[in-house]
């Protein structure tokens, strides 16, 4: 599965599998405010294009959504609660945006084989796929504030802070689409604050 941001709420999902996927949400979180929207499937060896709604939503409407989809998937209702409870400090409340989608059971089996013995009478495994991305928006954002101010700057540590584990990727997306020398070395410089150099190893004189 592939998701590329089209810009204006506008997503593209590419599904280069052999098989349908699964029920899919596109969610949008942005200073804490939730916007999502629902897809039956993804067909094998399709595209399609998905689009946010502009109405804000919340995060208690998108975990009750995903509940849902996971109780038509097979898995009791306490299951399905137990899983989506574990993502409301990631998933559902980073800023950022996301597709969530059911993996299929073929695959699922592929990716994490389970042998049981004795095998049970019922057996049923979900496993939600998640694709991350940077829109286009959010890249023209960054680079405006990174390159207008210091690299070492409050405005810009607190947008690293937000961005949190996708720091450093959202930068690289940011380098790999801004044609301005200026600009590329501004956000070069931020880069290199993410990535602090490790201290050589030193050899010890009596290794030969």
């Amino acid at each position: 599965m592939k998701l590329e941001a089209l810009g204006g709420d506008r997503f593209e999902v590419t599904n280069s599998g052999t098989e349908a996927s699964g029920t899919m949400l596109l969610v949008r979180i942005e200073k804490g405010q939730v916007r999502f929207a629902q897809h039956a499937a993804a067909g094998a060896n399709a595209s399609l294009e998905l689009t946010l709604p502009t109405n804000a939503s919340t995060v208690e409407e998108l975990a009750e959504a995903m509940v849902n989809e996971l109780t038509q998937a097979g898995l009791y209702q306490k299951e399905a609660l137990a899983m989506v409870n574990t993502w409301h400090a990631s998933w559902f409340a980073e800023d950022g945006t996301r597709l969530l989608y059911l993996v299929p059971e073929k695959q699922t089996n592929e990716l994490l084989p389970l042998t049981i013995d004795p095998a049970p009478d019922e057996s049923v495994r979900i496993l939600v796929g998640r694709l991350e991305t940077l829109t286009p928006e959010d890249c023209r954002r960054l680079v405006e504030i990174v390159t207008s101010a210091d690299a070492n700057s409050e405005l810009v540590q607190s947008e690293l802070k937000t961005l949190g584990r996708f720091a450093e990727p959202a930068i690289q997306f940011a380098l790999s689409q801004e044609q301005s020398p200026a600009r590329r070395q501004w956000l070069e410089a931020v880069l290199a604050t993410l990535r602090p150099l490790k201290p050589s190893a030193s050899v010890p004189a009596n290794v030969r």
